[in-house]
């Protein structure tokens, strides 16, 4: 028997993670372009970019993790 390649609880807790670390790249430019200096928008960009980093990680190990199973599930379970 060859199990599922994703759970539904993997794939929202994937989607949700990547959700966020999208979703915080506007948050923080929005409230960048709220403040007072230069010197603190400055800084929500910088938080920004980090969020845009982290989503970017996330939507590669989530490719690299799929693959790696769809391997391993050739590998233990040969058709």
């Amino acid at each position: 028997m060859q199990p599922k390649k994703l759970s539904k609880e993997e794939i929202f807790e994937l989607t949700s993670q990547i959700r966020r670390s999208f979703a915080s790249i506007g948050y923080n430019i929005s409230e960048g372009s709220g403040r007072n200096s230069d010197k603190e928008f400055a800084n929500f960009i910088n938080i920004a970019l980090g969020s845009s980093n982290k989503a970017e990680n996330q939507l590669i190990l989530a490719k690299i993790w799929i693959t790696l199973r769809k391997m391993i599930i050739k590998i233990f379970y040969p058709d």
